[in-house]
C-alpha cells in the first residue's frame, strides 16, 4: 500500500467533495453516496496521518477553505431539495385529503 502525504489526502479529499457537489446538482444520489462513503474512508486515513503540519500551511489553509465552501453549497442544496420535497408532500396531502378521514359517506355510516 502507497502511503500519501498529508497534502494527497487532502486534495483528494476536496476532489471527492467537489464531485459530491457536481453528481448532488445531477440528482445522482447512488453516486452521491458512493462518494460520502469514499470521502468518509479518506477522512479516518486523514485522521490517522500524524502530519498536522500541512493543514496549518497556507496551501493547506486554501484547500481547507475550498472545502468547507464546497461542504456549504451542498448543505444548502440539500436543505433545499428538502425543503422543496416538503412542500410538495404537503400539497399532495392538502389535494388528497392529507390523514382526515373521508367525508363522502360519513354521515351515512353514523345514520346506519
Amino acid at each position: 500500500m502507497v502511503v500519501k502525504s498529508a497534502k494527497d489526502l487532502w486534495c483528494d479529499y476536496l476532489f471527492l467533495t467537489r464531485e459530491m457537489a457536481k453528481f448532488l446538482a445531477k440528482e445522482d444520489l447512488e453516486m452521491f453516496q458512493n462518494l460520502m462513503d469514499q470521502r468518509e474512508r479518506l477522512q479516518q486515513l486523514i485522521d490517522d496521518n500524524a502530519d498536522n503540519h500541512f493543514a496549518a500551511s497556507d496551501e493547506g489553509r486554501k484547500i481547507l477553505t475550498l472545502i468547507r465552501d464546497t461542504n456549504t453549497g451542498i448543505s444548502l442544496a440539500i436543505n433545499g431539495r428538502y425543503s422543496r420535497n416538503k412542500k410538495i408532500d404537503l400539497v399532495d396531502q392538502a389535494y388528497a385529503g392529507g390523514n382526515a378521514p373521508p367525508a363522502a359517506g360519513s354521515r351515512m355510516n353514523r345514520m346506519g
